[in-house]
């Protein structure tokens, strides 16, 4: 599956990227940026609750197994 995705980032990429620099010289950076900023703010909202917390849940949930089989 991965391959697959790279392969068709590999045929879409640079035709997007040629599609942006004709809207001006200066898109294709400045859309390369904005997505690295938004992937930023993403991770750094959502990366508490998606990440912390289900190993949190997930480490709760083996103290309670572990307590109820003693």
């Amino acid at each position: 599956m991965m391959e697959a995705v790279e392969s068709a980032s590999g045929l879409v990429g640079p035709m997007l990227g040629g599609l942006l620099y004709r809207a001006g010289e200066n898109v294709p950076l400045a859309t390369v940026v904005g997505l690295y900023a938004a992937v930023f703010v993403a991770v750094w909202v959502f990366y508490t609750d998606c990440v912390v917390a289900v190993d949190h849940r997930a480490a709760t949930a083996t103290d309670a197994k572990e307590k109820k089989e003693q």
